[in-house]
Order: structure tokens, then sequence, then C-alpha cells
């Protein structure tokens, strides 16, 4: 995948790749893939695009909402690792309501 994003980045596309990422985290909610399939998937992203600069929130994002979507039932406290602003994007992404309360 490195060569992927490498390519996009050249391309100017990495932009859509990332917002692509976090958009459908909601996506693997619904997903049949267990929670081995999912940490592979991750790492692999983390791998291929851990080295751009632009990478770095939606990877961020993505690996808190696959952590999220692993707990059994959902927990949210496991959103709290990420900034407020950040946890808001997470939140939308993953088809949650608004956060209420001072967290």
């Amino acid at each position: 995948m490195s060569g992927f994003t490498y390519i996009c980045a050249q391309h100017g596309s990495l932009t859509r790749v990332r917002d692509a990422l976090v958009r459908h985290l909601a996506q693997l909610a619904g997903s049949v893939l267990n929670n081995g399939v999912l940490d592979q998937w991750l790492a692999c992203w983390e791998s291929a695009a851990s080295e751009h600069k632009a990478m770095r929130l939606p990877l961020r994002l993505l690996r808190v909402g696959i952590d999220y979507l692993k707990t059994q039932p959902r927990d949210e406290g496991v959103l709290l690792q990420l900034p407020k602003e950040e946890r808001a994007l997470a939140r939308q992404a993953l088809g949650l309501p608004p956060e209420t309360g001072l967290v």
C-alpha cells in the first residue's frame, strides 16, 4: 500500500484517500470483519501512510474508531483518547450523536 499512498501523494489525491478512510468508519460497524482483520487492515494503512504528515489525523481517527468498533457492547469511553475536536469528527464518522456534557 505504500506505493499506493506514494502515487496518491504524487498526484494530489491523498486528500481523497484520507477523507474516505474516516468517512467510511460507520460502514465498518456493519461489516463481517472480525477484530483481527480490522487490526490487520489498520496496520497496513499505518505502515503505508504514516510517513505522510497529511495522514496523521485520519490514521488517528481510524485507529480510535476501530478500537471503538471492537468493543462489545460499544464503549464510547474509547473515544476519550482523542481531543474534543477530533472526537467530534470520529463521532460523526461513526454515525454517533454529538457529545453532550462537559467531557
